[in-house]
């Protein structure tokens, strides 16, 4: 991109540019051709353009108007393929889909661990554990042998974390709140049509969906002509619009009363989970609207128009943006610059160490034989001191390098569950719910150990 200060499609040097010895085309001309604008403010033709070879794709360029640019020149936006650019495609981003399993429902949770039971006895992957860590006894660091063994147990786990996961419940998402006159009526769209479907010849066992139509109340499924279907059809939809107005109050009546049923045969546990939905549920609510209410500006920078700091013992008020901006950078410089001030990267100390301390005075410090200067201030020589104990304490092997089962589950009970985590698919709540399992527990703290006494 270039403010040429000349015609970008006649300047002298601009058809330097456009010259076969160089071979670069002008892509804002090549998309709108005469019907790109002056780009100076005090102008009348366009002095600015992009310049690009030949094999980059151009999908699309926009010129801002001067009230949407931020000087006297017009922004220009050109859209390209990244494939053309740097040789692939980049990766697109993928909102995160909700997860079916959460520690507070109580029916995913035991599917969950149900299956995990099941796989774990299929793929023998507690005895496989105790071979790895019997074979590693010692051994450091791990024979290829047992580091390959050990990593396709880590793989093999996360798959059947994954696959357990995919296999806990069924997510029904409707855009109205469910309950039992919303859900009949849905049911009943979704049956018109698979009846057309049976119609059409493409379900291969009519009588068990017709079966299934009449304990919806579709009496004589098998007589309904096509027309009529598509006439349920529509009344069903007609009805779930009629009900979207009252069915948050449905949804909560519904909840109620099954509330009271629970709370009445003595079933607490029900009864509980029951509370903690209706809750939820209210919470959720609640703060989607105030989301709504108070959303932000879309992503857009925050404008700063006033910044304040302290010279001289007096507070001095900036609200130019070259001022602003300057004092930022001065604030943000002398911060991220203060580690180079200590006595560690100064003097004859930090001269020793060595811009990455891997030199032998950094060995000596963490064996503890350093002899510290004279020099040295008393708090510098204190932590010289405190990093030699420390290191002293890992060469000798008296720290622990294992956890316990309880350690496991009492970390992961404490932690935030809906915290966005790997990459991989295997979320916090796989291990919030692990923790509750006494061999899940148990496996996990061992492959962990085993981990941090191999590496």
């Amino acid at each position: 991109m270039m403010d040429a200060n000349e015609h970008v499609l006649t300047g002298k040097l601009c058809r330097k540019l456009t010259d076969a010895s160089i071979g670069l085309r002008e892509v804002t001309k090549d998309r709108l051709g005469s019907l790109c604008p002056n780009t100076h403010a005090s102008g009348s033709i366009p002095i600015d353009g992009v310049w690009a070879t030949p094999d980059v794709e151009v999908v699309n360029v926009k010129w801002l108007s001067f009230d949407e640019s931020p000087g006297d020149h017009r922004a220009c936006l050109v859209d390209f393929t990244s494939r053309s650019v740097v040789g692939t495609d980049g990766k697109r981003i993928v909102r995160p889909a909700c997860r079916r399993l959460t520690s507070s429902n109580k029916q995913s949770v035991d599917n969950y661990l149900r299956e995990m039971e099941r796989q774990w006895d299929i793929h023998r992957m507690d005895q496989r554990l105790a071979a790895i860590e019997l074979a590693s006894a010692g051994v450091t660091p791990l024979p290829p042998e047992i580091a390959a063994a050990a990593e396709k147990l880590d793989r093999q786990a996360a798959e059947i974390q994954r696959h357990c996961e995919k296999h806990c419940r069924k997510i029904y998402r409707s855009k109205i709140p469910c309950s039992p006159e919303v859900s009949l009526w849905d049911k009943r769209g979704k049956m018109f049509t698979r009846m057309l479907a049976a119609l059409a010849g493409r379900v291969k066992n009519p009588g068990v969906l017709y079966k299934k139509a009449r304990k919806l109340g579709i009496q004589s499924p098998r007589r309904w002509t096509e027309e009529q279907i598509r006439h349920g059809r529509h009344i069903a939809k007609a009805w779930k619009r009629r009900l979207s107005l009252s069915a948050p109050s449905l949804r909560t009546d519904h909840l109620t009363q099954r509330l009271i049923e629970a709370e009445a045969t003595g079933d607490t546990e029900r009864a509980t989970a029951i509370r903690n939905m209706l809750s939820r549920e209210s919470n959720s609510n609640m703060w989607s609207q105030l989301s709504w209410a108070f959303k932000d500006n879309g992503g857009r920078a925050n404008a700063v128009s006033r910044i304040e700091r302290v010279e001289n013992g007096e507070v001095v008020e900036y609200t130019a943006q070259e001022d602003i901006e300057r004092v930022v950078r001065e604030e943000t410089q002398s911060r991220f610059s203060a580690a180079a001030s200590s006595p560690f990267c100064q003097g004859l100390l930090g001269e020793q160490l060595g811009y990455l301390s891997d030199t032998a005075i950094a060995a000596s410090i963490l064996d503890g034989s350093y002899v510290i200067p004279p020099e040295v201030d008393d708090a510098t020589a204190l932590l010289i001191d405190e990093i030699g104990r420390i290191g002293q304490t890992i060469i000798r092997g008296s720290t622990r390098q294992d956890i316990s089962p309880d350690e496991f589950s009492t970390y992961w009970r404490r932690v935030r569950e809906s915290t966005s985590s790997s990459y991989s698919g295997v979320h916090f709540g796989h291990y919030v719910v692990a923790g509750t399992s006494e061999r899940f527990a148990t496996f996990f703290a061992k492959k962990i150990s085993l981990t941090m006494r191999t590496g």
